[in-house]
């Protein structure tokens, strides 16, 4: 992935769900950038989904910043029996 305003432009992008306080990396997804020069449609929903399905049922809570946050993705961790929140500090 290239970033013109970072000081290293070239990198891996990871999207990753970490317990924290363990600290321990639960699952990960590389981004892999456009599909055929196509930008994804609600990429956020799907991200968080894929990497959280091993929760699916556990009461848990998991918190995202404004990228990821929606109403839909709301109703699904409702639907799931987990809940979301958004961290405003970042």
């Amino acid at each position: 992935m290239f970033i013109k305003s970072k000081p290293g432009k070239c990198g891996i992008k990871l999207w990753v769900a970490a317990d924290k306080k363990n600290f321990y990396a639960c699952n990960m997804q590389v981004y892999t950038g456009k599909s055929g020069g196509v930008r994804e449609k609600k990429q956020g929903l799907r991200v968080v989904t894929d990497t959280v399905c091993h929760m699916y049922g556990t009461r848990r809570g998991v918190t995202t910043d404004n990228f990821f946050t929606s109403c839909e993705l709301a109703k699904f961790f409702l639907s799931k029996n987990m809940t979301g929140w958004h961290n405003k500090e970042e």
